[in-house]
């Protein structure tokens, strides 16, 4: 397969899956914020106002800047712009990393569905292959493990059948008893 092919065109492709998946994980991050809000609130509440001293002038250009300036800003006045900056941003990096990671694994998971439909229909085709970076290698290999035992088994039918075709009859029976482990009495 070329790489273009493989390439990751649409994140979301299984919905429900993903939109689950994210959605768990941005009421992780929602409850970080606001696990983060509530511990910033008790600082401020237990320690009270902290005074920060503002900026002296050496220059006096007008009377209404120089008092501006020099007025007392509190520790909770200068941070909580910047804590909600910062939640923010986290909120936004959760969700785009929930998207990407639920692609991870909603991607191969669709694909399986595919496969094991196809298989179900009765053509199995060839093994399926993962993108660099998805979720769930060890269960692409079991699928492909069945779709090869499969194909065997298809493959050991027909040439019974090509056998029963020629009248071996015998040697029909030995092809289908192969797919069969004999059982313990």
């Amino acid at each position: 397969m070329s790489s273009a092919r493989r390439q990751r065109k649409v994140y979301i492709v299984d919905k429900p899956f993903q939109l689950g998946f994210i959605k768990k994980i941005s009421i992780l991050a929602f409850i970080f914020v606001v696990f983060s809000l509530v511990a910033f609130a008790l600082t401020y509440h237990i320690y009270g106002e902290v005074a920060a001293p503002g900026i002296d002038p050496l220059y006096d250009s007008s009377k209404d800047i120089m008092d501006a300036l020099s007025q007392q800003r509190t520790a909770f006045d200068i941070l909580w712009p910047v804590m909600v900056v910062c939640l923010c941003a986290i909120l936004l990096i959760t969700f785009m990393y929930g998207v990407i990671l639920s692609h991870r694994m909603a991607g191969p998971l669709y694909r399986l569905k595919q496969e094991l439909k196809q298989l179900a229909a009765g053509a199995p085709g060839p093994d399926i292959a993962l993108r660099e970076g998805d979720e769930f290698e060890s269960l692409y290999e079991e699928v492909n493990g069945v779709k090869r035992q499969y194909r065997e088994m298809v493959d050991c039918i027909h040439r019974a059948m090509n056998e029963l075709d020629d009248n071996n009859p015998q040697v029909a029976r030995n092809e289908l008893a192969s797919l069969f482990p004999p059982k313990d009495e």
